[in-house]
């Protein structure tokens, strides 16, 4: 069995490691954008995104870059992730979404709603949200043809300060509720808007 290391058995080595998985995560994002770019690729697949997981919680899950085969909740959170069992096929579904709109929808579009399906489906064990921002970082990159420029990412200004990013993917997760499955991500997409400004400028 892969050793996993907890927070509360070494919570210095575990901040180390998730700092040093964020990096290399971070490489691996910008490797596949490039790749993607010269494949003239569109869209996100289910390997993007169990790379991205696998390289950020490593030593951190049981299962890492593996869809979770188990319920799972969110702390500090209203919603309650579907059943396992839906996982495959809701994440299935937003590849399509996100595919099919690749020409239609803006790119901040596109990226806004995969940070909230991802974090909406929290398809993984560990990591679903900084998944998540890197798959939707991944999204705004591929669709512009390159790999913005400036070094406070928007993956890295979201996770220095939360609050905001809860707060969207709060009031997306209440309209998709109240609007029995209709997506509005409209804050998320003001607020990625906002961040890659703030990073470009």
């Amino acid at each position: 069995m892969a050793t996993i290391i907890k927070e509360e058995d070494d919570a210095e080595l575990f901040r180390f490691i998730t700092d040093r998985n964020l990096l290399a995560q971070y490489d691996a994002l910008e490797l596949a954008v490039k790749v993607a770019i010269s494949d003239k690729a569109q869209g996100i697949s289910h390997d993007l995104l169990k790379h991205l997981n696998h390289v950020v919680t490593k030593y951190l899950s049981e299962l890492p870059g593996q869809y979770r085969q188990c319920p799972i909740y969110i702390n500090n959170s209203e919603h309650t992730p579907p059943p396992h069992a839906d996982v495959y096929e809701l994440i299935q579904d937003m590849i399509r979404y996100i595919f099919e709109n690749w020409t239609r929808r803006s790119a901040v579009h596109l990226a806004a709603y995969a940070l909230w399906r991802i974090n909406w489906t929290h398809p993984f064990i560990e990591g679903n949200g900084r998944t998540a921002r890197a798959v939707s970082y991944y999204i705004l990159c591929v669709s512009h043809n390159m790999w913005f420029p400036g070094t406070n990412i928007i993956p890295q200004q979201i996770r220095a300060n939360r609050k905001p990013y809860y707060d969207a993917l709060r009031k997306a997760d209440i309209a998709y509720s109240a609007g029995s499955g209709s997506v509005d991500v409209s804050e998320l997409e003001a607020y990625l808007s906002e961040l890659l400004t703030i990073q470009l400028s």
